[in-house]
């Protein structure tokens, strides 16, 4: 299909680096399949670091690494630097540094920016549409970057000039769409519901399992996979609840980021105090080939979000026919149905136990090929890339 002759720039904070493969890596897998339609930029501002940072965390000295600007899968990635100042402290300015940034970076006026999470990165759209009145402005909002940011009063108002100079809203699910319908009326008529979308090209039609070497001993044991990172909103916590009080036989495995080391540590010594270290292991994020080894080898999966804006692990899993488990906490309600797995109440153990028990006992009732067949009809990379695309024009 022919290109537009005009470029789209997609703007965000997170976006894959060396040593940080997975950060923004669903926004770098849209790049990639937007690029196959159209002509696309990124602008990924880095935070500047200052050489004694290194030795406090490492990451600090792989961000000083980043060149200024990479080709990754045939696309130009700009990565300016701005000031990141102490977030607890500063954190209502951290949208004033990015947008300056990106102002001074933009290359030349392009069809479309399409803007990733309403803050920081969306504190850029008023001055975009006033620099560049002619390109349409598209704001994408993943649902955590909501929950987490209109909690705070003094960002009401710079979230409410983001969305009203916004040409288009994208959103994720139908319930994050109308959580800020009933926080910004005017919104309405620009927000549209596009859920994230699968790459079925990195998915393994081949029924061969090769079982990982954590789960080789334990092959008659029901396996159940988590793939979530390990910070509250995740609910990892309540799961492990959830599990002491269950009796029947399971091998559970949590692979994820460590995000929030404080509340890793806690589940660690909550995993001991509950008696589960012996049928439940914690992982590190896993590149992409290991983790489509454990999708293939669980018998099903679960995801025991507090609040979830969509849940991209869950079509993950259904796209190799596994049946999942997960709750009623935003974007899952769009995800899960009778025919591929159960939903439990979120923030509450007893509902998630009851339903990993029923789980527990009909897993292998599902059929594997209407799972995966409907979801890739429901979310397949083509599909959603059309979606947007019409937003750009």
């Amino acid at each position: 299909m022919k290109k537009y002759e005009n470029k789209v720039i997609i703007i965000t904070h997170s976006y894959p680096y060396d040593g940080m493969e997975f950060k923004g890596l669903f926004i770098k897998d849209q790049a990639g399949w937007l690029s196959k339609r159209i002509s696309v930029e990124v602008i990924a501002p880095r935070p500047r670091t200052f050489f004694f940072l290194k030795y406090f965390k490492s990451k600090w000295e792989k961000i000083s690494r980043i060149p200024y600007s990479t080709i990754i899968d045939n696309i130009n990635v700009i990565r300016p630097k701005y000031i990141l100042p102490p977030k607890r402290i500063l954190y209502p300015y951290v949208g004033w540094l990015f947008s300056r940034t990106v102002l001074r970076s933009v290359p030349s006026q392009p069809k479309a920016f399409h803007v990733h999470f309403v803050y920081p990165d969306g504190v850029v759209i008023p001055a975009l549409k006033r620099k560049y009145p002619t390109s349409k402005v598209v704001l994408s909002v993943h649902g955590s970057d909501w929950y987490v940011n209109i909690q705070h009063n003094y960002l009401y108002k710079p979230i409410k000039k983001i969305l009203t100079y916004a040409d288009s809203i994208v959103v994720v699910s139908e319930k994050l769409k109308s959580d800020i319908i009933e926080k910004f009326s005017f919104t309405k008529d620009k927000l549209v519901v596009i859920p994230n979308a699968l790459d079925i090209n990195t998915i393994s039609d081949s029924n061969d399992i090769s079982y990982p070497e954590i789960w080789e001993n334990r092959k008659n044991s029901p396996r159940i996979l988590v793939v979530a990172s390990y910070v509250k909103v995740k609910g990892i916590d309540i799961l492990l609840k959830a599990l002491s009080e269950i009796q029947e036989d399971y091998e559970l495995l949590i692979v994820g980021g460590i995000i929030d080391e404080t509340y890793y540590n806690t589940l660690t010594s909550l995993k001991t105090e509950l008696h589960l270290d012996k049928k439940v292991s914690f992982l590190a994020q896993q590149s992409r080939e290991i983790l489509n080894t454990y999708y293939k080898s669980c018998d099903f999966f679960v995801l025991p979000s507090r609040t979830e804006g969509f849940g991209i692990v869950l079509i993950e899993a259904m796209s190799f026919g596994k049946p999942v488990v997960s709750t009623k906490s935003g974007g899952p309600e769009d995800i899960v149905e009778d025919y591929n797995g159960i939903l439990a109440d979120a923030n509450d153990s007893v509902s998630l136990r009851l339903a990993i028990l029923e789980m527990l006992n009909k897993y292998h009732r599902y059929d594997p090929e209407l799972i995966r067949k409907t979801v890739y009809d429901k979310f397949g990379s083509e599909n959603i890339t059309d979606k947007i695309i019409e937003q750009y024009n």
